[in-house]
């Protein structure tokens, strides 16, 4: 089952992105349905820490080739696109910090946090650089 769905509305058309972006959906879907399967308190936190953290490296990890493309060409949105990456960074280590030092499971407000963020990221925010890479010849 699918928290969260990639459809085409999610393409920049900018492939190298587009593939980073299914996968940081699918380390999403992965996340939440490894803590659906858990039966246990244990065995989901070892699940959600080891998933939280895959998340949080491979978004980093798309973050920089956003960003170096954004600088090798100068994108003037620069400034504003970093500070919501650095944003969604801060708030995931604030969430897996309150994870860590909870007793009780991953709340659903994490998962609506995640499907939020990567959904309105791609669709408001990374969908201006498109047009901008395009002419540069970006594909």
């Amino acid at each position: 089952m699918s928290f969260i769905r990639w459809d085409d509305r999610y393409l920049t058309h900018i492939s190298k992105f587009d593939e980073q972006h299914q996968h940081l959906f699918k380390l999403i879907n992965e996340l939440h349905n490894g803590v659906l399967a858990c039966s246990t308190l244990e065995e989901e936190k070892e699940i959600t820490k080891r998933t939280l953290a895959e998340l949080v490296t491979y978004a980093q990890e798309h973050f920089g080739a956003e960003e170096d493309l954004m600088q090798t060409y100068s994108y003037p949105q620069f400034g504003e696109h970093q500070n919501e990456h650095e944003q969604f960074c801060l708030r995931v280590s604030e969430l897996v910090h309150d994870y860590i030092t909870n007793p009780a499971g991953l709340s659903l407000d994490v998962f609506l946090f995640l499907r939020d963020w990567i959904t309105k990221h791609v669709t408001e925010t990374d969908i201006h650089y498109v047009s901008f890479f395009k002419e540069q010849g970006v594909e």
